[in-house]
Parts: C-alpha cells; structure tokens; sequence
C-alpha cells in the first residue's frame, strides 16, 4: 500500500502500517460501540411507540382515557424523535447520541420529579439504554480523534474504515 508523502509515492514502513492497523482496530471497536448505541435509539424508539399504541386501548381508567391524546401524541413524538436520531447516527455520530442521551436522561429525571416510583419501574430498561447510549457518545468521541490521529499520519478515513 502506499501514502501520500509531500507529493511522493512510496511504501509504508512496518511501522506506519502496524499503526493504521492499531488506528483501524480502534476506529473498528468504536464502531461496534456506535452500532450498539443505535440498535439501543431503534429499541427505544419501538418501545416508546408500542407503549403508545398499547395507551390507546380502552382500559376503563378514567385518568388514562381523559389523558390518552396527549398520551398518544407525546409516544408518538418522542418514538419519532428517537427513531430519527437513530436514522442520523448512520452518518453522523457524536451529536444524535449526545442529543439521545440527553433528552432521555431528562425524561427520566422529569419522570422522577412527576412521580418518585416512576424511577423503579423499568430501571434495568433505562440503565441499559443509558448505558448504551453514553458508550455510543464515548467511543464516538474516540473514532474522531482516531480519524484525526490517521490524518495526521497520512492515512484517509477510507483507508482507516476498510
């Protein structure tokens, strides 16, 4: 394989390769993190919109009935939001999982402040999503210094992400 070097071709060095290898390495196992983070924004973003749906059934609660359009609208909202950011995350990495990440740690905290038993009920749920979602943030962090760290070796994201 060969680099650009000040507009002169030649081979890399056992060096320069077993550091693109180390670079890709690192680009690949933040990849599988980013991965991870996006199927946890596609379930979240079905379980919200289940739960929706499952909120439009009759279920003789006077409060759920009286509330189920906003109940509705607000599932469908935040389903769409989430499924959104996990559509964007496909190209663009770091701002949709610290956008997700936010606004979900938010909600939970709005939750809590609502009603203090809410943050019991689907604890392992929330740990897990938040757990994936912050890992998303940091290894998306870490590809671009890693793509940054490539660059300036003389090595394209291409080259990096093959």
């Amino acid at each position: 394989m060969e680099i650009l070097d000040e507009g002169i071709h030649r081979e890399r060095t056992g060096a320069e390769e077993s550091e693109r290898l180390l670079l890709k390495m690192e680009a690949d196992a933040a990849l599988r993190h980013i991965r991870n983070g996006r199927y946890a924004l596609f379930a979240l973003a079905a379980l919200i919109i289940v739960a929706g749906i499952i909120a439009m059934a009759p279920t003789g609660n006077a409060f759920l009935e009286a509330e189920g359009d906003a109940l509705i609208i607000g599932a469908a909202l935040m389903g769409a939001l989430y499924l959104g950011l996990a559509i964007a995350s496909l190209k663009y990495f770091m701002v949709p999982f610290g956008l997700a990440a936010g606004i979900y740690g938010l909600s939970i905290l709005y939750e809590a402040t609502e009603n203090p038993v809410s943050i019991i009920r689907g604890i392992f749920i929330k740990i897990i999503v938040m757990y994936y979602l912050i890992t998303a943030l940091m290894a998306s962090i870490k590809l671009k210094k890693t793509i940054e760290s490539a660059a300036e070796m003389g090595f394209s994201r291409e080259a990096l992400m093959e």
